[in-house]
């Protein structure tokens, strides 16, 4: 399971740097393209600036020289003064045509407003060659001031002023080129940076999504597994139950049986109450069990909680070593409660036994236990303003242990949350703590310090009807009147010990050791049978199918069901409402109790 989780890791964390890397290789790219555009730009438009002025230089050369020459100046040779004028056509017409000469080469115009100055410009250099063959091959009419001259000089002028009008317009267009280029290289830069950083901000945030829903799915796998733990647990504890409380059956059925014939033997009766005792109370350890596998039902009823409070601090001392000082303050009052009594042992069990952790390496550890009652105060409902009760019983267990940091506090009563190292926590004591406190109306609370201990809360409701009810029940056996009764159960020894418990009841019996035999033994006596007490888990036929076809027979067939495992098999399998059930082992007061009840019924 481990393994899939890291292969998602690595596959989400390989998609962003792909992302960046291919965006970084685009950005590249569009650089290079763009440098490309830029030097192509450089190379076409910086020889036509070199032509423009080419024009100019050589037309003004030709105007000097030929001054020079009409002056008379034999060193000046007539051709050169026309070579120049020559070379400023040739330039002008490389700038509409192309060209090349040892100076570079010349791309064509391609600006077709620029192509007509440059073609205005030829015009103008044709009328400067005109003018000075003019003023050349009239001399006498041509000095300084003549009207050939002043002719010459306005040709020369307009060329000059149109050259400029070229080589400026040019400027202008590179200029603008330059700003579009510049432009889109910043609108690429941007556009490249905010897309990377959207990336960058989009793996961040599905970084944290990815890590987040990982976090829930390896909870998830951790829940699933703690799942299938609690499930085989309660398959194992169910089997071990169903066993157990078979033999638990036999031992105290036998019990009863044999004080009944040692009555005139105090010490023996005593003896063999203590064993019964002691049995009841492994059936209990057994229920519990089967509560904390959830395959067991809570049972509430009113009883007076000091007393066994008392008796459980009895049994858990025993597990407290000596060095621990272990200290009870235990109220005078009854302190009636309506509650299911295994769990609230199970309750102190778990928080005695995290405070013993927790004053280990301790110097003159202490555990301090105190019972009371407490009158609800402002403080109180202020903090559980959903309370309806006016007394509570407060059971306090104090210790002077390491103590528990304050951030760990909120989650002390989360499922599976453990402070202890691995291998000595499940992370499920606290969490029980709190779920049964709950299921009494109560509450739980915490104080602690690190370094000095902690304390923990309980409060669960008074009830004024305890002591009554528990009174009301009173104690003793309840004969019966000679009614025949059908006992069925796959184990031997409890057929043998239940149909003597019965008998000495005062009730006929009737055995049989399946469902089917079962269906057959009414079948034979159903006009005698008055009640059937029916074993719950058995092999060949279970005793719900069985009472199903029993009742086809006979519709108002009395049953109490048996078991020792489940009781919500029959909860949720039979058609019958509010079905009696007992719990095996089973006091024998209870079970006449049970019987009379049905019977009368």
């Amino acid at each position: 399971m481990g393994f899939l989780p890291k292969v998602l890791h690595e596959k989400v964390r390989i998609v962003p740097f792909i992302s960046i890397t291919f965006l970084l290789l685009s950005f590249l790219a569009a650089l290079g393209f763009l440098s490309n555009i830029g030097h192509k730009m450089a190379k076409q438009q910086s020889p036509l600036v070199d032509a423009s002025m080419e024009v100019k230089l050589n037309a003004t050369m030709h105007h000097l020289w030929l001054e020079e020459l009409i002056q008379g100046d034999s060193s000046i040779n007539a051709q050169d003064v026309w070579s120049y004028l020559d070379a400023s056509e040739w330039y002008a017409k490389a700038m509409l045509f192309g060209g090349k000469n040892a100076e570079g080469t010349y791309i064509p115009l391609a600006n077709p407003e620029l192509r007509i100055e440059v073609i205005e410009t030829l015009k103008k250099i044709a009328a400067l060659r005109k003018a000075g063959n003019d003023r050349l091959n009239n001399t006498n009419e041509s000095g300084i001031g003549s009207q050939l001259d002043q002719k010459f000089d306005e040709s020369f002028n307009a060329m000059i002023e149109q050259a400029d009008k070229v080589e400026t317009e040019l400027l202008s267009t590179i200029a603008r080129d330059q700003k579009w280029y510049d432009f889109i290289s910043i609108t690429l830069i941007v556009s490249f940076s905010v897309i990377a950083i959207i990336i960058l901000i989009g793996f961040v945030y599905f970084d944290n999504r990815r890590r987040s829903d990982l976090a829930k799915q390896l909870s998830l796998i951790q829940q699933v597994n703690q799942a299938q733990k609690m499930e085989a647990l309660g398959t194992l504890v169910g089997g071990i139950a169903h066993d157990f409380n078979n033999t638990l059956a036999g031992i105290t059925g036998n019990i009863y049986l044999a004080k009944i014939s040692a009555r005139d033997n105090p010490d023996t009766v005593q003896h063999l109450t203590s064993i019964e005792n002691l049995s009841f109370r492994a059936a209990s350890l057994i229920q519990q069990l089967l509560t904390f596998a959830r395959k067991g039902i809570v049972k509430m009823k009113s009883f007076p909680l000091t007393p066994y409070i008392k008796e459980t601090l009895k049994l858990v001392r025993t597990g407290i070593p000596e060095n621990i000082s272990l200290n009870s303050k235990l109220c005078s009052q009854p302190l009636p409660v309506n509650g299911d009594a295994a769990q609230i042992h199970q309750v102190l069990v778990n928080l005695i036994s995290n405070a013993h952790d927790a004053v280990e390496n301790v110097d003159e550890p202490f555990i301090n236990i105190m019972l009371e009652s407490y009158n609800v105060d402002d403080g109180f409902l202020a903090r559980h303003p959903d309370s309806t009760a006016a007394l509570y019983a407060h059971l306090s267990v104090e210790d002077n242990g390491h103590g528990i940091p304050e951030d760990q506090i909120k989650h002390l009563f989360e499922p599976f949350y453990t402070t202890k190292e691995q291998g000595k926590g499940t992370g499920l004591g606290l969490a029980m703590v709190f779920g049964s406190i709950k299921t009494h109306n109560g509450y739980v609370e915490v104080e602690s310090n690190v370094d000095e201990g902690s304390t923990f809360h309980i409060y669960i409701p008074l009830t004024e009807e305890a002591v009554t009810l528990v009174e009301k029940q009173g104690k003793g056996i309840v004969k019966g009147h000679g009614e025949t009764i059908l006992l069925v159960d796959d184990e031997k020894h409890i057929l043998s010990t239940g149909k003597q418990v019965l008998e000495s009841l005062g009730y006929r019996v009737l055995e049989a050791s399946d469902g089917i035999e079962a269906i057959d033994k009414f079948t034979a006596h159903k006009n005698v049978i008055s009640l059937i007490i029916m074993d719950l888990v058995m092999p060949r036929f279970g005793g719900v199918k069985a009472m199903d076809q029993i009742h086809q027979i006979k519709p108002d067939t009395k049953v109490i069901y048996s078991t020792g495992y489940d009781k919500k098999a029959v909860l949720t399998k039979t058609n019958s409402i509010n079905p009696t059930v007992l719990t095996k082992p089973y006091n024998i007061d209870e079970l006449s109790h049970a019987i009379n009840k049905q019977l009368n019924a």
